[in-house]
């Protein structure tokens, strides 16, 4: 769902109430409000992919254990791709593995890693994510944004995502 219109007419306001209603229903519910600023934006992107595997926000890679990917379902080959998409530090042992992939091949990483994530994290309960104020996304948080919603359709999930109206989004 894409609420867009101006400044103060309530985005916020509505995306809060998915964010409770869901809460009241047992439903997951990840919510992260974008700035003018990519590194907050990285980092804002972060807390709801941690909070979706409902880890630590304060994680690190070293914490990213082989139970966490066992948990997950996931291949020792997608923790690469679980540390990019915490935006955490590449350990070095992963980061020639990393390095020789192809843009491509990196982005299909992400998406099946996130899978994943998301696989699991609805096996419990549904999912509502909630993403603020994506006019200020640059084109890698729209990327990330992008392998979201990807897989929607697949899972009990809800993405709901707001935006100016004043500001293009066409790209």
């Amino acid at each position: 769902i894409l609420l867009r219109g101006e400044p103060g007419l309530g985005k916020t306001r509505i995306a809060t109430e998915f964010v409770n209603e869901a809460r009241s229903r047992n439903y997951a519910a990840a919510h992260a409000n974008l700035s003018e600023t990519t590194d907050s934006n990285i980092s804002n992107l972060t807390r709801l992919v941690a909070n979706i595997l409902e880890f630590d926000e304060n994680i690190t890679p070293a914490e990213v254990h082989d139970e966490d990917l066992a948990r997950l379902g996931m291949g020792l080959g997608q923790r690469s791709a679980l540390i990019d998409l915490l935006d955490l530090e590449m350990p070095a042992t992963l980061q020639t593995y990393w390095n020789s992939l192809t843009d491509d091949q990196r982005q299909e990483t992400r998406r099946a890693g996130l899978e994943a994530i998301v696989a699991h994290a609805v096996r419990e309960r549904p999912v509502v994510v909630v993403i603020e104020d994506v006019q200020w996304a640059e084109p890698s948080i729209l990327a990330r944004i992008g392998v979201l919603s990807s897989i929607v359709a697949d899972y009990p999930m809800m993405i709901v995502l707001t935006s100016r109206i004043d500001e293009a989004l066409d790209d």
